[in-house]
């Protein structure tokens, strides 16, 4: 079935390369149908063919005529000879072949993957009208305050966290870091929602004091938002 349909495809080329290569290139077909096993590779023979046609339409088969030399040399001057190529203007008829096969290979690659027995797993998720769908986490709220109010560089400070969930979702859990501007200088781990650390704020330059929560599996990361005071 498939040298028929590649008896047919011979019948596209030029003529004068089917009177020259017709039997060696389907001897060629035979020999590479043999060794090319499976769907996959046999699909890149096809392609390959396919390719060939179509570069083979487009530039239009000429045979080289050797013209003869311009000059005649002498026998024994050592003077080379030169020869000039045919050249044939690009047919418009030629793009059109190469554009209509390339159309009708994308259009059987398609079918196959949408019909063929091992589908792609994205292609198949895809089409699948029952793949699960992805949802963002919910983000929870975040109260944060720290004692004393007037903090300064070195001095100690408690820190005080609470995360709740919006509604009557679970216990949101996880960690809590502390920043100094945008530097983290101490964390904790929420206890039924709660996280308490007691810490040293960094020297230098006062910064504002915020609480960022990193999020567990069923939330997101929110952070605290503080003017600079």
């Amino acid at each position: 079935m498939s040298e028929r349909i590649y008896r047919a495809l011979l019948r596209l080329y030029p003529r004068r390369f089917r009177a020259h290569y017709g039997e060696e290139a389907l001897q060629l077909f035979r020999d590479r149908m043999e060794d090319e096993r499976g769907w996959l590779r046999r699909s890149r023979l096809w392609l390959d063919l396919l390719l060939d046609l179509g570069a083979i339409r487009i530039r239009g088969y000429r045979e080289a005529t050797v013209v003869g030399a311009v000059t005649v040399a002498k026998p024994g001057a050592g003077i080379p000879s030169f020869a000039s190529l045919e050249v044939r203007a690009l047919e418009t008829r030629f793009l059109i072949w190469g554009g209509f096969l390339s159309v009708v290979f994308c259009g059987a690659v398609l079918f196959a993957l949408q019909h063929g027995g091992g589908r792609l797993p994205l292609m198949h998720a895809m089409v699948n009208s029952n793949a699960p769908v992805i949802k963002a986490k919910e983000v929870p709220k975040i109260t944060f305050s720290y004692e004393p109010a007037d903090a300064t560089g070195g001095s100690m400070v408690r820190l005080h966290t609470v995360v709740k969930a919006n509604g009557d979702g679970p216990v949101p859990t996880g960690k809590v870091n502390f920043l100094h501007g945008w530097n983290i200088f101490v964390d904790g781990k929420l206890v039924d929602g709660t996280v308490t650390v007691v810490a040293k704020v960094p020297r230098g330059k006062r910064l504002p004091l915020n609480a960022l929560y990193t999020g567990d599996m069923n939330y997101g990361s929110v952070s605290s938002v503080e003017k600079a005071q």
